[in-house]
């Protein structure tokens, strides 16, 4: 109680059960790095396509900026319906999206998991 107490000058502290913790640390810890990396990737295809890539760069930020202000009101999938659709872009983008990001964000944890089990087990060489 003290320590949430403490964190929450400073932010919105969340219990977790021990078992997510990992996950979680990379949902949040990681997060805007992971973010930051596919928003860079989606403005290096559009670079790929001709558009400048520093133009290319400032409209996804703002881009994504505009999306923030969106979600502080609406989950990810109230703010998809709204936004594509149906027989769309949008909703066509999408479609590729969910069929290609699962087994990149399974990897992903993966990735991660595998570092989190080799940081404990420095950590316990060391005692």
């Amino acid at each position: 109680m003290l320590l949430a107490s403490l964190f929450g000058a400073i932010g919105e502290p969340i219990r977790v059960e021990e078992a997510h913790f990992e996950v979680m640390a990379d949902l949040t810890s990681c997060g805007p790095g992971y973010i930051s990396a596919l928003m860079r990737e989606f403005a290096l295809a559009a670079s790929w396509k001709g558009v400048p890539k520093d133009l290319a760069e400032e409209l996804v930020k703002k881009t994504l900026i505009g999306t923030t202000s969106h979600l502080k009101e609406e989950s990810f999938e109230g703010l998809i319906s709204r936004i594509a659709t149906r027989g769309g872009i949008t909703e066509e983008g999408i479609k590729v999206i969910r069929e290609k990001s699962p087994e990149m964000f399974s990897e992903l944890f993966q990735t991660s998991r595998d570092k989190h089990e080799a940081v404990k087990r420095l950590i316990e060489e060391q005692d």
